[in-house]
Formats: structure tokens, sequence, C-alpha cells
């Protein structure tokens, strides 16, 4: 498929060329994390373009009567932004609704859906805090254990 030819119309970065793209980042948790392991690499994909997004609603000020940050990204927009086929581009919205990392909100009268992106942070910061308490529990058995034993030596 990639032939010498076909490598050979690309060019080098020089100094700061490199700096002039924007680029999507997918969180290192989503890829890491055994949580997020049911996930396809597509829906991880389409999670972080939708993050990126995130940012275009600020600028618009798109924000519900709570507050909530959302999106309005139709499939066809996804399908063209990714090329992802109208199914696939579904299947990975459901799989991202699925595990709650969205939550899509029907408008009515023909108007595209709303997008509300949550916070894979959440999972997160509950599975520090579970580390967390279990390495206190840890240091409470081992304390326990220890002054049981130094109460024996008296």
């Amino acid at each position: 498929m990639f032939g010498s030819d076909f490598k050979k119309k690309f060019e080098y970065y020089y100094g700061t060329q490199a700096d002039q793209f924007s680029f999507i980042r997918i969180p290192r948790i989503l890829l890491l994390d055994e949580a997020f392991s049911a996930l396809s690499l597509s829906a991880k994909v389409l999670y972080s373009v939708l993050l990126d997004r995130m940012g275009l609603s600020m600028k618009n000020k798109w924000l519900d009567e709570e507050n909530k940050v959302y999106i309005i990204y139709q499939i066809t927009e996804i399908q063209s932004d990714l090329g992802f086929s109208k199914k696939k581009a579904m299947d990975y919205l459901t799989e991202l609704e699925k595990i709650g990392l969205i939550e899509k909100k029907k408008r009515g009268f023909g108007l595209p859906n709303i997008i509300y992106v949550k916070s894979f942070i959440a999972h997160q910061s509950s599975q520090r805090s579970n580390e967390m308490r279990t390495s206190q529990e840890k240091d409470l058995v081992h304390r326990s254990i220890e002054i049981g034993t130094s109460e024996l030596m008296r």
C-alpha cells in the first residue's frame, strides 16, 4: 500500500514548524486503565475529539440551565471528521454512553441532540481514593500487628 514513491512526498519539519498544528489529546487513563479497557480505540479517539470540541462550546457559551457545558456534534460531522460510517459513529457514541462518558439529550423538532461530555477524572479520583483507602487500611493492619507484637513482648 505504501510504496517508496508515497514516502518521498512528505517533507521534514524544521525548527518551530512543528508547533503550527493543533492536536487531539487522548487522556492516558483511557488507554491504560482497566476500567476503560472495554472501549474500542475508535471510541476513545471519538471521546478525545468530543473533549476537544468542549473548547468551542465554551467559546459559544453553550451551557444549559444547570451551567453544564454541552456540545452539538451531529453524526454526519463525526462521519466526515473521523471517516466513520454512520453505523460505526453511532456504535462508538453508544459505547461512550454505556460506560457513562457521555450523555445524549434529545431536543426534538428536527434539532440535533445535545451531548454532555462527562469527566473521566471522576473515575480517576475515585480510583485514587480507593487506592489510598486500601493503603491506609494496610497501614492500620500493619500497625495493629506491630502494636500487638510489642504488647506481647512486655
